[in-house]
């Protein structure tokens, strides 16, 4: 068994479902926060900026 294995089980099984069924409803609940964060890191054009396990990307768009 790989080291991916079981993050690759949990998104394809019915858990990775679920987080696809709600990606919109908890975007939609986290903007606020994660537009505050955003605000408080106050990136700047040139900036690189790495977005680790943000749920579904939402914050990197």
């Amino acid at each position: 068994m790989s080291a991916n294995q079981n993050p690759i089980e949990y998104g394809n099984g019915s858990q990775g479902q679920q987080w696809a069924h709600y990606q919109s409803e908890m975007d939609r609940n986290l903007r606020e926060v994660a537009d505050a964060v955003l605000d408080l890191a106050n990136p700047m054009p040139g900036e690189r900026v790495l977005d680790i396990g943000c749920g579904s990307g939402e914050t990197t768009f």
